[in-house]
């Protein structure tokens, strides 16, 4: 082979568009793999393989004759066209977060999830979820919990291949959970039975761990807030929280904020603000903080 024999990626464009469908640029991209720049554009034009018509902002590209026989001929034939995408189907984020709380635990919380999994969860992904029945969602701060539906659709979901554009990870996921599934429903064991909590032997009681700061800090909200949804002050909140260093409450309070735990806002009316407001303030976001609520 002559012609691009040291260009895969013009390989793979042609082969993508071997079946004689015409592409827009998200569907070749999507297809071969990878965007086509306008020089590589250039050089199928060139070679008298490629027609690019425009439409609008983008292109829609398909191949000539010339270039049907080079990809019969010369290559290894069109690249096999995706399946068609199922509508119903979750996206690879939704499935991710129906994935991540399969767990023993009635209810898991975004952040909880965040530290645990490093996976985020987050609105858009948690209101579709809801919209479909397959998990309640609770405020305050926010945790998720699934439906028997969501069970159901977890398992469904774990048992299909994973789609093309899916993230390796997940592709990894469907492929070992098809086969553990399989041997479990063989077994009479069905997924949400691996999750359920065998009651525990009796063991001697030992003492309850230390409260986290970030708890502490929400349960604060709790006992200093004036009116429900109000603001408390960052001082009194210091105060509440005496026995924690500075440094320490800083770094709980960056990360809660970040993870939307908690907000955090600027007096407007400075002249409110007594010294220990502005000492108890927290600098963040580029701007000196003084109030924070739950939620």
């Amino acid at each position: 082979m002559s012609k691009f024999a040291n260009s895969p990626a013009l390989q793979r464009f042609l082969r993508a568009l071997g079946t004689g469908e015409k592409l827009s640029g998200g569907e070749l991209r999507s297809r071969a793999g990878s965007e086509m720049k306008p020089a590589q554009r250039e050089k199928l034009l060139d070679a008298g393989l490629l027609v690019v018509d425009k439409t609008g902002r983008g292109y829609v590209y398909r191949l000539t004759d010339d270039g049907m026989s080079f990809v019969v001929e010369e290559l290894d034939g069109p690249l096999e066209a995706p399946p068609v995408h199922d509508a119903d189907r979750l996206s690879d984020k939704e499935r991710i977060a129906l994935f991540a709380l399969l767990s023993p635990s009635l209810q898991l919380s975004t952040a909880e999830i965040k530290r645990t999994l490093g996976i985020t969860i987050g609105p858009a992904v948690r209101a579709s979820l809801r919209d479909r029945d397959l998990v309640v969602v609770l405020d305050r701060p926010i945790r998720l919990e699934l439906t028997e539906k969501g069970w159901q659709v977890a398992a469904l979901e774990l048992e299909r291949p994973a789609a093309p554009n899916d993230p390796p990870t997940l592709k990894l996921l469907h492929h070992q959970s098809r086969q553990w599934l399989s041997t479990l429903r063989e077994r009479g064991v069905g997924l949400i039975d691996l999750y359920t909590q065998a009651p525990a032997p009796e063991a001697t009681p030992t003492a309850e761990p230390p409260r986290t700061v970030g708890a502490r800090v929400i349960e604060a909200y709790e006992d200093l807030v004036g009116t429900p949804g109000g603001w408390v002050g960052l001082a009194r909140l210091r105060e509440h929280l005496a026995d924690v260093k500075r440094d320490e409450l800083d770094e709980v309070l960056t990360a809660l904020f970040r993870d939307g735990r908690i907000k955090l806002i600027t007096e407007v009316n400075q002249k409110t603000l007594t010294q220990a407001d502005r000492d108890a303030a927290l600098h963040v976001v580029g701007d000196d903080k003084h109030l924070y609520a739950v939620g």
